[in-house]
């Protein structure tokens, strides 16, 4: 028996990389043979998932944060692409709570990552967009880019979330639509979301991101003028586009004004680090994450990993801290284990993610092994 160790990142705990790495520390102990494929579906650990799978490069640029402070991001180059993730560059993890204000944060470190790797010489950029801190519409990802913005004083505005309030008009000058003419970007993300209404940005992701309600109805507004404009200017409507609401509409903005295509995250991870490939060669396959539930079936990528294992007969087993799903997700998966060992708070439960998830490991494959024999 052969097992294909293929988890998601288990949020605020392990990466992809760490919860496979201590997944197959738990099998090679019990004697079970195994590959390892840590997967992603453009959320955290992305980058580092397609640097393990994938001989590509990883390089770090200066750019800033989301308060506009200087750190390092990552940029990965591989073949013909450049990956960028932009939580390394625009994440709530740069942030302690108290900065957790996206009326003041900006995206303007994954614009300048994005201009990076199309100063590398690479015309195809894909930008996952999990785990994000700003609800600024695009502004300062634009921003990097070249485009400016104004009020209707004609005053610049800085590219942060409370200018969406008072946003008139946008600058998108020819030095900036050169540089991006050519250039394929592709959005990485497992959000279905539009840009607008009850289920858009604000609504939905500011909350996470500590907006206040009180400005609900004004960044609303705002990230409805920054469609008009946009609509003005290129005659793509970004009000509902599917996937255009993920981090505070990056998606809708780069769509709107270049042409950015919105791909399905876990789709793009599997298919471009040849899962099936490995697939073929195992008899079951653990998967995992940090809270299996109902929205798991909509684009996560454990459950896209069950969904393609199926198809090639494999039995799968789904390793996660939170189990709380509907009873359908036993057409797909197998077996479910939620790797909390006895009664914990959520700090002891993240404190001993990787000592629970080894645990648990050890013993599915114990099982496994006897039903071997």
């Amino acid at each position: 028996m052969k097992v294909l160790v293929a988890p998601c990142e288990f949020k605020e705990t392990l990466t992809p990389e760490e919860a496979a790495k201590t997944i197959a520390e738990a099998l090679r102990d019990a004697n079970v043979m195994h590959l390892i494929h840590p997967v992603a579906d453009g959320g955290g650990g992305t980058l580092n998932a397609l640097k393990y799978n994938l001989n590509g490069t990883i390089k770090w640029y200066e750019v800033q944060d989301p308060l506009f402070r200087k750190i390092k991001a990552p940029v990965f180059y591989y073949e013909d692409f450049a990956f960028i993730e932009m939580a390394n560059a625009s994440g709530l993890k740069l942030l302690k709570e108290k900065e957790r204000d996206p009326l003041y944060l900006s995206s303007i470190g994954t614009g300048q990552l994005i201009k990076k790797g199309i100063e590398e010489g690479y015309r195809k950029i894909y930008l996952g967009v999990g785990g994000s801190a700003t609800v600024d519409g695009g502004l300062g990802t634009l921003y990097a880019l070249g485009v400016r913005f104004f009020d209707i004083k004609g005053n610049e505005l800085e590219p942060v979330g409370k200018s969406l309030m008072y946003l008139h008009s946008i600058d998108v000058p020819k030095s900036t639509r050169d540089m991006l003419k050519n250039v394929d970007i592709r959005i990485i993300s497992d959000v279905k979301n539009p840009l607008l209404g009850e289920h858009g940005a604000v609504r939905v992701y500011g909350p996470q991101k500590n907006l206040k309600e009180a400005y609900f109805d004004k960044m609303e507004h705002g990230l409805k003028k920054l469609s008009d404009i946009i609509f003005g200017i290129t005659k793509r409507d970004i009000s509902y586009v599917k996937g255009g609401g993920a981090a505070g509409g990056i998606p809708s903005a780069l769509y709107g004004l270049f042409g950015a295509k919105i791909e399905d995250g876990a789709s793009f991870f599997l298919k471009i680090t040849h899962f099936e490939e490995k697939l073929k060669q195992v008899d079951v396959v653990i998967t995992g994450e940090g809270s299996f539930d109902a929205q798991s079936p909509f684009g996560k990528a454990p459950f896209k990993v069950a969904e393609i294992s199926k198809k090639y007969k494999k039995e799968v087993i789904v390793l996660c801290g939170r189990a709380h799903f509907p009873k359908s997700v036993y057409n797909t998966v197998d077996a479910v284990f939620s790797i909390i060992n006895g009664i914990q708070t959520k700090k002891e439960a993240f404190c001993k993610a990787r000592e629970n998830l080894y645990f648990t490991t050890y013993n599915v494959a114990r099982l496994l092994k006897r039903r071997v024999k």
